[in-house]
């Protein structure tokens, strides 16, 4: 083979592994022991992982699943007829708790010291429906059977507290930062305590129930809603704006949050697609997957796993992310500038078409202008990957004359002049 050709193959080559590892989705099922329905996945590094399954109650059987090569092979470790497993809680390698009802309807709570090998049920006083543990010995759970139902041990579950003054509805999820503070989600509500759970504080009511709240400090967290809207705050739980999602409207909403800053965080939803905002949650775009992403788990902004139906796995972030903003990826080779084209055609009637190049990932924002100078329409910080993008915008809204289109990216600036006829 010639040098030439070697040249050619090697150019292909090295297009197609940058097509496939940035520009798609790379969300890849790993293959699992059981076909069943998969409630909750937690790592607590790259290799070592649990998933736990739930099913309706009869006669199928539920199991605790347990990697420690992330999850190249999954192997049982526990089994049971008709147990609805709702949260696995690994606080280390050796102390695992999973929590749900069996058969019978009777709680569950089932706890492993020795990484999974065996099990036993600390026979909680009500249902557990999700967990958070601080350390091996002190934890809460919440309870979806009755009102402001959250539960303390100090002892590795043998005992519980009642711990849920100042609570009047159902508790669906907890999230603590440290052992004294921390927020529960449930009925319309989010909740804080500042001493351990003893006494909770409600910050913010929504008109949607509450399936999911993360915090990344005192001041800046963000709550999962049914409707499939996501609620900011910056000013712990004192106001509450609302963050617009590619999901909104699907069953059950937003059920699972995690962030590594206070800009950079996924969502899990029961759809194909899995939300991921570079900005704080102004803009939620999504990834294509699948398997469904009812619960997530990332060890760190690339590595990470969703589990519903399959098992699936990221470890370059997700790869491309799309948003529902009008923005559409039309080339994936990296420009070396930025450029603003000019808008075709030109003149139009009603939309046109302008193309954008991104020389490298950016918070991109687009402005447009009448002849006054005045704003008509506006995109801002809407992140896009690094690559040629098209917009197309619909002035059927407005009368015929010059408009401008103006970008500010990254360092880059420009403009150019339109007309619209009608």
């Amino acid at each position: 083979m010639n040098n030439i050709n070697k040249l050619f193959l090697s150019v292909i080559l090295a297009v197609t592994i940058l097509h496939n590892n940035t520009f798609h989705s790379q969300w890849l099922k790993q293959q699992a022991p059981v076909v069943d329905l998969l409630s909750c996945v937690k790592f607590i590094n790259p290799n070592t992982g649990w998933v736990c399954s739930t099913t309706d109650i009869g006669n199928d059987t539920s199991f605790i699943l347990k990697t420690t090569n992330g999850g190249i092979d999954w192997y049982k470790q526990f089994f049971g007829i008709g147990h609805l497993m709702r949260t696995v809680f690994p606080v280390n390698s050796s102390t695992i708790y999973v929590c749900g009802i069996n058969i019978n309807m009777n709680p569950l709570l089932l706890k492993s010291t020795n990484g999974g090998l065996n099990w036993v049920n600390k026979l909680p006083p009500t249902a557990p429906y999700d967990l958070f543990f601080f350390n091996a010995d002190s934890g809460w759970y919440c309870s979806q059977m009755s009102s402001a139902d959250i539960r303390f041990t100090t002892d590795g579950g043998t005992t519980w507290q009642q711990r849920g003054s100042g609570i009047v509805s159902l508790v669906y999820r907890l999230f603590f930062m440290n052992f004294n503070t921390g927020w529960c989600g449930g009925n319309s509500f989010v909740h804080k305590t500042t001493n351990a759970g003893i006494n909770w504080t409600q910050i913010g009511v929504f008109n949607s129930n509450v399936g999911s709240v993360y915090f990344y400090n005192q001041n800046t967290g963000w709550a999962g809603l049914s409707n499939g809207k996501v609620a900011y705050t910056s000013n712990g739980g004192n106001n509450w704006t609302y963050q617009n999602t590619p999901v909104e409207g699907v069953t059950y909403g937003i059920t699972d949050l995690q962030f590594f800053d206070n800009l950079r965080g996924f969502a899990g939803n029961k759809s194909n697609k899995i939300l991921k905002t570079y900005n704080g949650g102004q803009t939620w775009g999504y990834q294509i997957d699948t398997g469904y992403s009812e619960r997530i788990s990332f060890i760190d902004s690339l590595t990470g796993w969703s589990v519903f139906w399959h098992i699936r796995k990221t470890t370059n972030g997700g790869g491309q992310v799309f948003y529902n903003t009008g923005f559409t990826p039309v080339s994936n080779i990296v420009p070396s500038v930025f450029k603003l084209y000019q808008n075709y055609p030109n003149p139009f009637n009603p939309s046109t078409t302008i193309k954008l190049d991104i020389a490298k990932a950016s918070d991109v924002s687009l402005f447009f202008y009448d002849m006054l100078g005045r704003v008509v329409y506006k995109i801002t910080n809407q992140y896009l990957n690094a690559g040629s993008h098209e917009f197309v915008w619909n002035a059927d809204e407005f009368c015929s004359g010059v408009y401008y289109c103006k970008i500010i990216t990254d360092g880059y600036s420009d403009t150019r002049k339109m007309m619209l006829l009608k």
